[in-house]
């Protein structure tokens, strides 16, 4: 009986010898990919993330992120002008360790499979990070964000971020503002690289009204489902969509109103062999702007045959030079580095690039404006890039656009009216409102019927009409040949 019981001793602490030891080591794997990730971050002078605080135990860890904004230094050229204040915020990692954690997480849930770790976070203001305004400071104490992640022993993981709601009355009387703050809440799934995220962000409203004016928004939805590509970009598809957003300023004698609604917009990305296909549609049910109703807009943009890697290589480049624009200001790019971003270009489009412009609608209360645009570069682009005559031969283009004839006289009316205004000024004459616009209306008329006369517009009913293509050198404008030094002279004019 007590060699039984001593074995059962001895397997119980190689147990929890074992338990204990895997866990440190996963403590301190968390701990290796957690700062990795931080500095993988890019860096921007605007902003830095660091972690000055990283205690490691056996089961449990905590850590402190540390993020602070900095606004740009004004381009005097003086080293010695101050910096401004930076606005910072810190992040509070309470980290549980893998592979079973033996107590209920602060989500409310036991962990039973193997994983890496758990992550609670929090968010934090320090007392010196805001100017000493005594509603800011209570305003901040509201701003309460918890998020919940739980890392697999793949890298892969999830997350949970809530905002709780709340209401704050700030000042009295006339003065008084009211805040509605209705929340926020975010779920997600992700791949270890991040290049593969599935989830959803909504935050159900915020209004802010009272003194003289307001803001209000309403129904914010974000969704994300991409994953990693063979090419090392993201591929799948994003979507934002915005019920209500409303703006109103009466200070000061204004009376500023501005309403936007029912905003859809998406992205999608896909792949297609080493080269990128990606299609946004954007879609405004109605605006209206100082009583003024517009709407709807839409806009449908493709842009097909990126090659992948030349696209990596670009972004980098680019991600350099904005870089050292930012902390080299009035210094302008490197030549060198510029000229190395102006090489990528041609292998960019290698494929034969196209850009489709599909549909821009634009409905306001004078009329409707349209348009589409194609633009394809064939054959060897790389040459192409390099001969200003081969690039001639190698761009296809077919354009359309049509706007409605009140919108457009009314258009043209108003910028004649601004150019006959300007040439009086300058000459010192002196006209009235009503004279003004027999001009503009005179030179509105003659513009449309010269441009009709040239074959540039063709009336197509209530509206105005021009289609173009361009292919081999030759220009048509409404299905007539238009040599190009026509189009120079018009241009000129």
């Amino acid at each position: 009986m007590k060699k039984l019981f001593a074995s059962l001793f001895i397997l119980i602490m190689l147990a929890g010898a074992g338990y204990g030891g895997g866990a440190y080591w996963l403590g301190m794997q968390t701990e290796a990919r957690f700062k990795n990730m931080i500095g993988a971050l890019p860096q921007s002078p605007y902003f830095s993330i660091t972690i000055p605080t990283y205690q490691r135990g056996i089961f449990k860890s905590h850590a402190v992120t540390a993020i602070k904004f900095n606004l740009p230094r004004q381009n005097n050229n003086n080293d010695a002008a101050p910096i401004p204040a930076a606005l910072r915020l810190n992040l509070s990692h309470n980290i549980w360790h893998g592979p079973l954690p033996y107590e209920q997480m602060p989500d409310g849930t036991f962990h039973l499979t193997p994983m890496l770790s758990f992550f609670e976070t929090t968010v934090t203001i320090p007392d010196n990070a805001l100017p000493n305004i005594p509603e800011l400071l209570e305003i901040a104490k509201l701003l309460t964000f918890t998020d919940y992640t739980t890392i697999n022993l793949d890298g892969s993981g999830t997350s949970a971020s809530t905002m709780a709601a709340w209401q704050k009355q700030i000042g009295k009387d006339d003065h008084r503002v009211d805040i509605d703050w209705q929340g926020l809440a975010s779920h997600t799934s992700f791949t270890a690289d991040l290049k593969g995220i599935h989830g959803a962000t909504s935050m159900p409203g915020l209004a802010i009204t009272g003194g003289q004016g307001m803001l209000i928004f309403d129904k914010l939805a974000v969704t994300m489902d991409t994953d990693p590509g063979q090419t090392g970009f993201s591929v799948g598809d994003a979507k934002i969509s915005l019920a209500k957003l409303a703006f109103a300023d009466e200070s000061k004698g204004k009376d500023t109103q501005f309403e936007m609604s029912g905003l859809t917009a998406t992205s999608n990305t896909r792949e297609n062999g080493a080269f990128l296909n990606h299609s946004q549609t954007a879609r405004i049910n109605q605006v209206l702007f100082n009583h003024m109703k517009h709407g709807p807009f839409i806009y449908e943009f493709e842009l097909r045959n990126l090659d992948a890697a030349t696209l990596r290589k670009l972004l980098e480049k680019t991600e350099m030079m904005q870089l050292q624009v930012m902390n080299n200001p009035g210094q302008g790019a490197d030549p060198q580095l510029l000229g190395e971003i102006v090489q990528l270009i041609p292998g960019l489009i290698k494929q034969g690039l196209e850009l489709e412009l599909k549909k821009l609608s634009i409905d306001t209360r004078d009329g409707n404006f349209s348009a589409r645009l194609k633009l394809r570069i064939t054959g060897d682009t790389a040459a192409a890039m390099a001969n200003p005559i081969l690039l001639l031969s190698a761009v296809e283009i077919e354009a359309e656009a049509s706007a409605s004839e009140y919108l457009l006289t009314k258009t043209i009316k108003g910028v004649t009216r601004s150019a006959i205004r300007k040439k009086n000024k300058a000459t010192g004459k002196m006209i009235n409102n009503l004279e003004l616009d027999r001009q503009a209306s005179r030179e509105c008329r003659a513009q449309l019927e010269a441009l009709q006369n040239r074959g540039i517009i063709a009336r197509d009913q209530d509206r105005f009409k021009a289609t173009a293509t361009y292919h081999d050198g030759i220009i048509k404008i409404n299905e007539v040949d238009f040599p190009l030094q026509n189009l120079l002279q018009l241009a000129t004019q």
